[in-house]
């Protein structure tokens, strides 16, 4: 974090590399096209991010708090669409995961103030984000709405997440990335092969930035 990329504390250490090997055998599934490995390693790798988080850091303030609430909401969003039917899917996916950003949103507000050291940045997020509405709603028909709505707050997360540490804006990025192409997935825009394991790996690795920065913000504040 601050002083180090992994956590410092040895729980919350060995939570993140069994992370990692989640992430990597999750990947793997989707290579391999192994789908009930990559539905298993995808409905746990929140929970186990989740733990990571709250064994890192014991002084648990507001930015931990609404951290761990955006990681259970995408840890919602990973499973429930499975056990509904197909045309809703996509629809409670959006849902779920506008809660997760507005979490994300709240936990990162108070330290908008620390985005002037990241401020070039935020020129091409808001540029990519216009090209990818500029893309989208042509093909959006009667999902326009929540469509825009999730990207307004998906984009406010992503601006945000620069004020906390850069690698939870390297996360935020990397967030906006993984929407974009489930966005255009499943409108028809894109469709390639690998479309499912760029989406999954920008995702996870999202995640896993976003509580890296999170964890190393937090832990500054403990020694402040």
């Amino acid at each position: 974090m601050g002083d180090g990329l992994l956590p410092r504390r040895f729980g919350a250490r060995l939570l993140f590399f069994v992370y990692a090997d989640l992430l990597a055998v999750h990947l793997l599934a989707q290579l391999i096209v192994a789908p009930a490995l990559a539905t298993f390693t995808q409905a746990i790798a929140m929970p186990v991010l989740a733990l990571a988080l709250f064994n890192e850091v014991t002084t648990r303030g507001p930015l931990v708090w609404f951290s761990l609430l955006a990681l259970g909401f995408s840890w919602l969003g990973d499973l429930l669409p499975r056990f509904v039917a197909p045309e809703l899917q996509f629809i409670l996916l959006m849902g779920c995961f506008l809660m997760a950003q507005i979490a994300y949103i709240v936990a990162f507000s108070p330290y908008w103030r620390d985005l002037r050291r990241c401020w070039p940045a935020l020129i091409p997020l808001m540029a990519a984000f216009g090209v990818l509405v500029v893309a989208t709603v042509p093909y959006a028909g009667d999902l326009l709405g929540p469509m825009l709505a999730y990207g307004v707050t998906l984009l406010a997360m992503v601006l945000l997440s620069g004020g906390v540490h850069p690698l939870t804006g390297v996360g935020g990025a990397l967030f906006l990335l993984s929407d974009a192409l489930i966005a255009m997935n499943a409108l028809g825009i894109v469709d390639f092969t690998a479309v499912d394991f760029v989406i999954m790996a920008t995702y996870l690795l999202a995640q896993a930035a976003i509580v890296l920065g999170v964890a190393s913000r937090a832990r500054a504040a403990q020694l402040a």
